[in-house]
C-alpha cells in the first residue's frame, strides 16, 4: 500500500512538472521510440500473466487443441480482468488448505489405532496434495484400465473406505508430473523489475510516464499476488496420479460404488482416445455461477448442504472478501496515479479519471455485495452484530433483488471501464509528451568511487 501511495505522488509530480507538448508516433529516434515503449510494456504484461498462470489438470479425453484452447482462454481472462483470475487463486488457496485439514483429520480415524501399537509416525496430507485434489489430479485405476477422477466431494469417503492414504502419492509425484518454466519465470522477474525502476526512474527525472507504462505496474502487482498465492499449487500438471485398485469397474464394492455414482463423468477408460464432442470452458456452469478453472466445478466454497472436503468456517470466508477486495482495489487503484497524465484531448483525460473511478468502485462492491453476508454471520457469532442487520446475520436467508442488481450491474460496468482503460492506454500512444521518449541516464546519478 505505501508502495502505491509512493506511485501515486511520483507520477502526479512528473507528470506535473513537464512540458505539455505532444509529439505523435516515434520510430526511428535514437533513444526512445514508441516500439520502445510498446514492446517493453507488452512483454511485462505478457510474462505477468502467461507464466504465472497454473490451471488446473484438463479432462483426460480433451484433446491437445481443447486443452491449449483452455489455456489460452484463461491467459486472455487473465489479461482482462487479472484481479479475477487473483481473486479465484484466494478462493483455491483456502480451499487447499481446507481439503489437507479435512484429509488429514479423516485419515487420522483410519490410522491412529494401526499407527500407536505399530510405534509408526502417521504422515500428514499437505498443501500441494489438498491442491492436487482441488484441481483434479488425482484418479483410481480399476484393474480394466478404468479410471476415476477424485474430486474434494467424495476424497473423504474414499479415505474412510481406506481407498486412498496420504502415503499413496507424494510432493514429490505432484512436481514430476508438473512443468516449472525457470527460463520464463526469470524473465517475468526481470521485466518487472525493469518495469517497476523505470517508473521510478522517470518519475525521479521528473519526465513523463505513458498511460500503458502505468498500467503495466499493475499487472506486474496483479502477477506478484497469483504468484504468492499460487506458491504451492502445481504448475502445467498435464496428467492425473493414478493410484491402482484391486477391483475392475463391475467388481467395485458397494460402499465405493456409491461415491462414484454421485458423479459419473469422472469415469474414463486409459486407452480412450479424446474426444471432440467435450465443450469448450464456459464462463458459467448450469446453475448459473461463474467458473474460472477446469475441475470441480466453480472457484467457489460448497454450501454447507454439500458433501465436500472443504469445509471453512464464516470467519475464514470473510478473509477471502479482505483478501479479494485489496487485491482489486490494488489493481484498479494505480490506475488512479494518472490522474494527472497529460492525454492527446481533454475528453481523453476525463474518461480516464471516470473509467479509473468506475473501476475501483465496481471492483469493490460486488465483493461486498456477495461476501457481506458471510461477515455478517460471523460478527452474529461474535455477537457484535447490530440488530438492524439480524437478516443480514441468517446463513439461510435468500438472495434479494438488490444483491442480484448490483453485483451484476457492478460486473458490467467494470469491464465496460476496463475496456475503457485499455483503449485509452493504446489510444494516448498517439500523442504523448515530448519528453516520454527521453531515456534517462540514471548511471550518471551513481557516485563514483
Amino acid at each position: 500500500m505505501f508502495g502505491f501511495l509512493i506511485i501515486c505522488l511520483l507520477a502526479k509530480h512528473s507528470q506535473a512538472s513537464t512540458d505539455t507538448t505532444l509529439e505523435g508516433w516515434q520510430f526511428d529516434d535514437n533513444s526512445r521510440s514508441t516500439w520502445t515503449i510498446v514492446w517493453t510494456c507488452f512483454s511485462t504484461i505478457l510474462a505477468c500473466t502467461w507464466t504465472v498462470l497454473r490451471v488446473d489438470v484438463p479432462p483426460r479425453s480433451w484433446s491437445a487443441i481443447k486443452r491449449n484452447s483452455a489455456k489460452i482462454f484463461l491467459w486472455l481472462l487473465t489479461v482482462l480482468c487479472p484481479e479475477v483470475m487473483a481473486w479465484g487463486a484466494v478462493v483455491e488457496m483456502f480451499a487447499a488448505r481446507s481439503i489437507a485439514v479435512s484429509c488429514n483429520s479423516a485419515q487420522a480415524l483410519m490410522d491412529e489405532p494401526k499407527d500407536e501399537s505399530q510405534g509408526q509416525p502417521v504422515r500428514t496430507w499437505s498443501i500441494t496434495q489438498g491442491y492436487c485434489v482441488k484441481m483434479g489430479g488425482l484418479a483410481l485405476q480399476t484393474q480394466d484400465h478404468w479410471l476415476y477422477t477424485v474430486t474434494p466431494r467424495n476424497i473423504l469417503a474414499f479415505i474412510q473406505a481406506g481407498v486412498i492414504t496420504c502415503s499413496d502419492f507424494h510432493d514429490d509425484d505432484i512436481q514430476d508430473r508438473a512443468k516449472v518454466d525457470a527460463l520464463g519465470m526469470v524473465f517475468t522477474i526481470f521485466q518487472s523489475l525493469w518495469a517497476m525502476c523505470n517508473i521510478v526512474t522517470r518519475a525521479a527525472y521528473s519526465l513523463s510516464i505513458s498511460p500503458l507504462e502505468l498500467g503495466t505496474v499493475a499487472y506486474v502487482a496483479c502477477g506478484i499476488f497469483l504468484y504468492g498465492f499460487w506458491w504451492n499449487k502445481p504448475k502445467d500438471m498435464a496428467t492425473t496420479i493414478n493410484i491402482p485398485l484391486r477391483y475392475s469397474r463391475d467388481d467395485i464394492p458397494e460402499e465405493i460404488r456409491r461415491n462414484m455414482d454421485a458423479s459419473p463423468q469422472g469415469w474414463v477408460h486409459l486407452r480412450g482416445l479424446p474426444s471432440e464432442k467435450i465443450p469448450p470452458p464456459a464462463l458459467k456452469d448450469s446453475s448459473g455461477r461463474v467458473t474460472f478453472f477446469f475441475a470441480d466445478g466453480p472457484a467457489r466454497f460448497p454450501s454447507p448442504s454439500e458433501s465436500s472436503a472443504i469445509r471453512l468456517s464464516h470467519g475464514r470466508k470473510a478473509l477471502t472478501a479482505v483478501f479479494a477486495t485489496f487485491i482489486a482495489l490494488s489493481f484498479s487503484g494505480i490506475h488512479v496515479a494518472g490522474w494527472n497524465f497529460i492525454f492527446p484531448t481533454e475528453v481523453e483525460r476525463t474518461a480516464w479519471r471516470i473509467f479509473t473511478l468506475i473501476a475501483i468502485s465496481s471492483s469493490f462492491t460486488p465483493l461486498i455485495v456477495a461476501q457481506g453476508p458471510l461477515i455478517a454471520v460471523w460478527l452474529a457469532g461474535k455477537k457484535l452484530l447490530p440488530l438492524c442487520m439480524k437478516s443480514l446475520g441468517d446463513p439461510n436467508s435468500p438472495v434479494t433483488i438488490l444483491e442480484i442488481v448490483l453485483a451484476d450491474g457492478s460486473l458490467y460496468l467494470y469491464f465496460i471501464a476496463r475496456f475503457g482503460t485499455l483503449a485509452l492506454m493504446l489510444s494516448s500512444l498517439r500523442a504523448l509528451p515530448a519528453d516520454s521518449y527521453i531515456t534517462p541516464d540514471w548511471l550518471s546519478s551513481i557516485p563514483h568511487i
